[in-house]
């Protein structure tokens, strides 16, 4: 199901999928852990259960395969010490997102998922 989601920043209506694919989920119990680098486009939603870890939201544009989450270069884009539910927005082609716990943040074991 597709609607049309129109937010604060501006009056553009954006796709939004109800529904969708669910490829970002992992549970974190170790630091330096992420789930696996899922293409996204448009609208998606991100979910974090914290055990008040320091979840970080990464991003990449040179990841090409699920095996290449290593190799790829991954941008830091936000972080979270709290459970929180939300959605992101991006409008590029061909960008990954992958939730996890970097080295040296790990307090507690997290769950976290990306569903688009």
């Amino acid at each position: 199901m597709d609607l049309n989601l129109r937010t604060h920043t501006d009056d553009k209506a954006r796709p939004l999928r109800l529904g969708g694919v669910d490829s970002g989920a992992a549970s974190i119990v170790a630091q330096n852990t992420f789930g696996a680098g899922v293409e996204v486009r448009g609208m998606f939603s991100l979910s974090i259960t914290n055990g008040g870890s320091i979840v970080t939201l990464q991003r990449s544009f040179d990841r090409a395969t699920v095996a290449t989450d290593g190799a790829a270069t991954w941008l830091d884009v936000i972080d979270c010490d709290w459970d929180w539910e939300g959605f992101w927005y991006e409008p590029a082609s061909n960008v990954y997102f992958r939730l996890g716990v970097l080295t040296g943040d790990f307090v507690g074991n997290a769950t976290v998922r990306i569903i688009q």
